[in-house]
This record gives structure tokens, C-alpha cells and sequence, in this order.
């Protein structure tokens, strides 16, 4: 089966050469979100937690144009720009994803694509298989 790109109807078009999202089979790889809307608008350069939420909320949306859920998320990579953001991160995390934990790793890294990102997380789902119990 031959990828097929992924882009949310309400998501903002990326300003590069990259997809929002790629499909192969059930799999679904998400590139890295970031604390924007949809008309790529940057939350409050200082709010971390909202910017944790509104990137999980944007992968979320690449995850529901695939046709899955957020449960369908197996794995998220975040990069934070603080390590003193780590516990803030598992605060957003446990609120957005509840009970149901997908694989998990945290890099802390010196900058992002923007001096105003303070994170970026990108995720692979499986689609159509079976959602985390």
C-alpha cells in the first residue's frame, strides 16, 4: 500500500516541505506539533502547559483525519526546552490521555524550529488495529 498524506480539514498548512501526517498500512506518523492554532498562531511564548496542550490537542486532530482516536496513539516524542518543563509535561500528558499511557520518550533540546516554541511532539497510531486498553 502506497503512503497516503495526512492534514486535518481545520489544521494549519505547513509553512515547509512536510506533511502533517503520513499513512502506511495501519500505521500513522505524525510529524512534530507545536503550540499553534490552526492559523498558525502561537500560544503565550511563556505558557507552557497551554502549548503542551494545544500540540497533543493538534496531533490529536492529524490522528482523527486518519480516521483514528487519540487512543490509537501508541507512541509520542516530545522535545522540551527546559528540563524544569518535565513536570508540567506529565501534568498536561495524565490530564489529555487519562488512564491510557502510550509509549513515551522526553528529550530536552537547546532550540526548536521558533525561539517561541517551548516544545514539539510528534506520535505514531495504529489505525484500525486494536486501540490501547
Amino acid at each position: 500500500m502506497k503512503p497516503k498524506i495526512v492534514r486535518p480539514p481545520s489544521g494549519s498548512i505547513p509553512a515547509g516541505p512536510w506533511s502533517q501526517g503520513v499513512r502506511a498500512g495501519n500505521l500513522l506518523f505524525v510529524s512534530g506539533q507545536v503550540g499553534e492554532d490552526a492559523r498558525g498562531v502561537i500560544l503565550e511564548a511563556t505558557d507552557f502547559r497551554a502549548q503542551a496542550m494545544r500540540a497533543l490537542e493538534n496531533v490529536e486532530q492529524v490522528v482523527r483525519a486518519a480516521g483514528g482516536t487519540k487512543a490509537d496513539i501508541v507512541k509520542i516524542t516530545a522535545f522540551l526546552k527546559d528540563v524544569r518543563y518535565f513536570p508540567d509535561y506529565n501534568d498536561v500528558r495524565r490530564a489529555f490521555f487519562g488512564d491510557r499511557f502510550p509509549a513515551s520518550t522526553s528529550v530536552v533540546v537547546k532550540e526548536l524550529a521558533r525561539p517561541e516554541y517551548l516544545l514539539e511532539i510528534e506520535a505514531v497510531a495504529v489505525i484500525g488495529g486494536q486501540a490501547l486498553d
